[in-house]
């Protein structure tokens, strides 16, 4: 199997977007077993290679990708950062958690973080309702308006909204 994840990982950079297409569906196919060989061409110079390494994470959904896919919400393409949102809505109300910290860590400095999370959180918002959202999503608004948010205020309300999840262990319910 691995002969065959080798082989499907290097059409991915193919200049034929079919073979490409198929190599990706194949990989999605075979589930959990491609995602050591997928991780690394999130970081692949060719933005289509992240795109199709992006779009594969996020078809899979799975909650131990997660951190992966909020990364790309920080790339240069906006196609990119548009199928790690997908992702991240796929993976569900486990994808919060990791949000919240990477806001915490990265939020001041990345508008693009700002505006991702508040696309992801604001679809699972009514799904999800194990930590009241809707401040963060309202003090991130200012990103989807063209206003700049008080980014100390985001990551204030991050890392409150974090704490309350480890502390009552909020993040297991659902």
């Amino acid at each position: 199997m691995k002969e065959e994840i080798r082989e499907q990982i290097e059409k991915l950079a193919h200049p034929d977007a079919q073979v490409r297409e198929e190599a990706k569906w194949k990989l999605i196919d075979m589930g959990r077993v491609v995602v050591p060989h997928v991780l690394p061409l999130l970081e692949h110079k060719d933005p289509r290679v992240r795109w199709e390494a992006t779009f594969i994470l996020a078809e899979l959904a799975l909650p131990e990708t997660a951190e992966a896919l909020i990364k790309r919400l920080e790339d240069d393409r906006a196609e990119i950062r548009h199928v790690a949102i997908t992702g991240l809505i796929n993976i569900g109300c486990e994808a919060i958690e990791p949000l919240l910290k990477a806001l915490v860590e990265r939020g001041s400095r990345s508008p693009v973080l700002r505006e991702g999370a508040r696309a992801v959180l604001m679809e699972l918002r009514e799904s999800c309702p194990v930590v009241p959202l809707d401040e963060l999503i309202h003090a991130l608004k200012g990103v989807h308006e063209e206003r700049i948010p008080e980014p100390t205020r985001v990551v204030h309300l991050a890392y409150e909204l974090l704490k309350k999840l480890l502390v009552e262990g909020k993040h297991k319910a659902s």
